[in-house]
């Protein structure tokens, strides 16, 4: 779907949280002298008007940088973000905002290297414009060209992030943020994510979601917590509390794939404030948790209260949280046996066979219930049993079958005393 068009939304509270923790991932990357890439997977139109049509419809940007716009008192990391926001604007009033591309444009340094997608047309154009006028600015001002330093492709950025990972300096900086109009950005995004950690395991990743009611948003969070990274750090902003329609994008979150050591202590210092200055009434809050991969699992299969949720019925045996099943969590080890009669010797020949016939016991009848099918001369013949054959007479113990000159007992054929026996047939 191409009728997402961010310019509605921009510098919203969402933005701020996006953008905020993005300049602190830059300033991390640029602490190493290595170049590094930057990969925007969505990148919008870079710059956005907020005195156009788009902006002031809504103008959610009231939610977000305009509060923090007269501020004195920001904290030093937040600060950062807001000096580059006002550097668009040198005349003091509030009239452009910067979108992804532009915040690495003038984070990253003449070395790093930009790879920008947009797949909606109008958008790609524009964020080709944006960085056209800004190089021939630059130009003007006796700065020299950083040749193929910034390259723009209108495409899908799932689909093209493959191809640049691993990046030649071995150092990347992923941002994925798709508007998330349809259900399967979802899927596309972990399945992405995935794939990526598969070709380039030591990349930093950061995700934007929005937290909204719908399933696939409550559990995206969790999802990412089981892939296959070294940490993982998740931070959410709420300004206000959900209204009982479902509207509106009241909290959103940043999830980023082996962070910085560094940036949970700014989170810490700087979410109370956005919390403070944001906030719209008594709902708004903020999250901050960070583990590995087979905390991040274990996670997602926390209840009410902080405790483990515990399976129900026959799941209960085979849970990797019973510490006894099969099943196992990613890191898990196999439980030990206990010690005392599960580490006892195993029987000997006697105690094997009785332990053999208990369990042959088990499986058969009792013998009260099995019926007596011998054969008893002293028995009344009428409670006897029957002959299989029509012709078959009952044995006497002891007494030894009369052969047959032509046959066998039962045969049908004569014996010996029973009549005149058929003469040879003549052969010839």
């Amino acid at each position: 779907m191409l009728s997402y068009r961010h310019a509605f939304h921009a510098g919203n509270h969402a933005d701020v949280l996006k953008h905020f923790v993005q300049v602190q991932l830059h300033q991390y990357m640029n602490q190493k002298d290595t170049a590094y890439t930057y990969i925007d997977t969505h990148s919008g139109a870079g710059v956005y008007a907020l005195d156009s049509n788009f902006a002031t419809k809504n103008a959610e940007f009231d939610t977000g940088i305009g509060p923090l716009w007269g501020r004195t008192d920001l904290p030093p990391a937040l600060a950062e973000y807001v000096d580059l926001v006002r550097g668009m604007n040198p005349s003091g009033k509030m009239r452009y905002y910067p979108g992804s591309p532009w915040v690495a444009d003038q984070m990253t340094r003449p070395d790093d290297r930009l790879r920008l997608f947009e797949l909606h047309p109008a958008d790609s154009k524009i964020l080709a414009d944006n960085f056209r006028k800004a190089e021939a600015h630059k130009a003007e001002q006796g700065e020299r060209a950083r040749g193929r330093r910034v390259m723009i492709e209108r495409g899908d950025g799932f689909m093209s992030l493959k191809a640049l990972l691993p990046p030649p300096s071995r150092r990347a900086l992923v941002l994925i943020d798709p508007p998330y109009e349809v259900k399967d950005d979802y899927r596309k995004v972990k399945d992405a994510l995935e794939e990526a950690l598969g070709r380039f395991p030591s990349g930093m990743f950061a995700v934007w979601y929005p937290v909204l009611q719908r399933m696939e948003s409550r559990q995206f969070a969790d999802r990412l917590k089981r892939l296959p990274a070294k940490e993982w750090l998740n931070v959410t902003l709420t300004v206000s509390t959900p209204g009982p329609d479902g509207f509106g994008l009241h909290s959103s979150g940043m999830f980023i794939l082996n962070p910085p050591y560094t940036l949970e202590p700014l989170l810490r210092e700087v979410m109370p404030y956005l919390v403070k200055v944001l906030g719209k009434d008594a709902g708004a809050s903020f999250l901050i948790e960070r583990g590995t991969q087979v905390t991040g699992a274990a996670a997602g299969r926390v209840g009410a209260g902080g405790a483990a949720r515990q399976p129900v019925g026959n799941a209960r045996r085979a849970s990797p949280l019973s510490g006894t099943g099969s099943l196992r969590l990613p890191g898990q080890a196999m439980p030990t046996r206990d010690a005392g009669a599960k580490d006892a010797a195993p029987p000997d020949g006697a105690a094997a066979k009785v332990n053999a016939a208990a369990r042959a016991k088990r499986f058969s009848r009792p013998e009260a219930e099995r019926p007596d099918e011998r054969f008893d001369p002293a028995r009344d013949p009428a409670k006897a049993p029957r002959a299989r054959y029509a012709d078959e007479r009952p044995r006497v113990p002891g007494a030894r079958p009369e052969r047959a000159a032509g046959g066998r007992p039962g045969s049908g054929r004569p014996v010996a005393g029973a009549g005149p026996a058929r003469p040879p047939r003549k052969r010839g």
